[in-house]
C-alpha cells in the first residue's frame, strides 16, 4: 500500500487533494488550512459569460483585430504628429 499524500486535485476544484494510499478523500487544500469537499460533489457551474471584466487575461478580443486600446493610442499618436507638423 502506498502512503497517504497530498496530490494535484483530479477534480481541479482545489490545488491539492489527499490520497490515502488507496483512494481519493474529501480533504482538500489550496496551500492553506485543509477543508472538506466530497469527491462525489458536482463541479461548480460554469460562468454565465465566457469572460468577465476585471479578471486578468479574460478581456474579449476578436480574431484578426487588435484590442481597441491600441487603435486609440495609434490615432492619438498620428494626431499629435500632425498637429506638431502644422507648427
Amino acid at each position: 500500500m502506498m502512503p497517504g499524500q497530498w496530490l494535484d486535485d483530479p477534480t481541479r476544484r482545489y490545488r491539492k487533494r489527499w490520497h490515502d494510499g488507496t483512494a481519493w478523500t474529501e480533504f482538500v487544500t489550496d496551500d492553506g488550512p485543509a477543508s472538506i469537499d466530497p469527491i462525489g460533489a458536482p463541479p461548480p457551474p460554469p460562468p454565465s459569460q465566457p469572460w468577465a471584466y476585471g479578471q486578468p487575461g479574460t478581456y474579449p478580443t476578436y480574431a484578426g483585430a487588435p484590442p481597441l486600446g491600441y487603435i486609440g493610442v495609434a490615432i492619438l499618436a498620428i494626431a499629435v504628429v500632425a498637429l506638431a507638423a502644422d507648427g
